[in-house]
């Protein structure tokens, strides 16, 4: 009799203990796992127009604030995922509604392991005949620029800020102002801090 309460008591201590551990497991999966599903991002609905340089509007949000070519209106996300903690998308397009330009800006959490997992770096890095990497530092930080060789004319930005990974994306038909563009863009980053 006395062998069979040890047991009983043993028994649920053991599956007490794996109980807490499975839960102690599953706290630190989630606070390590990114943000999932969707998350409003509060922006002005009037960007400021940056007197110091008429060609450049603000935007802002709760990671960071830029310039972007005023050309450039707000349009119908291309790409937006839900892993996306903001996204912007902008465009410019001549009469028949076609794309001339594009910016697609979005944050996002960065990789376990670095930028070198992410799957936009993957996608550029996958395909060296297409993409020419550099690294250029932009406000003391280091970002890697993806510049597409051939075909339609393209600038990938990749910036690692602590946790998280600006991605900038400038698209265009013509190459009249891409890389100044984006050194504009680029040195007018302002991150908040969150």
């Amino acid at each position: 009799m006395i062998k069979l309460r040890f047991r009983k008591k043993t028994l649920v201590i053991l599956l007490s203990i794996l109980v807490l551990l499975g839960l102690f497991k599953g706290m630190l999966h989630f606070i390590n796992s990114p943000v999932e599903g969707t998350v409003a991002v509060q922006r002005s609905t009037n960007p400021v127009v940056n007197t110091g340089n008429n060609d450049f509007v603000s935007l802002g949000n709760k990671y960071f604030t830029l310039l972007y070519p005023n050309f450039l209106t707000f349009d119908l996300p291309e790409h937006k995922t839900t892993s996306n903690l903001s996204y912007d998308y902008l465009t410019s397009r001549d009469s028949a509604n076609n794309v001339l330009t594009s910016l697609e800006i979005y944050v996002k959490p960065l990789p376990h392991g670095g930028v070198t997992l992410d799957e936009d770096y993957k996608k550029y890095q996958s395909e060296p005949k297409l993409y020419k990497f550099s690294r250029k530092y932009h406000t003391g930080e280091l970002v890697d620029v993806a510049t597409r060789n051939s075909g339609s004319i393209e600038r990938n930005a990749l910036w690692v800020h602590g946790d998280y990974l600006l991605v900038v994306k400038l698209k265009s038909s013509e190459k009249d102002d891409m890389d100044t563009n984006l050194a504009t863009i680029l040195n007018s980053v302002q991150w908040q801090k969150n």
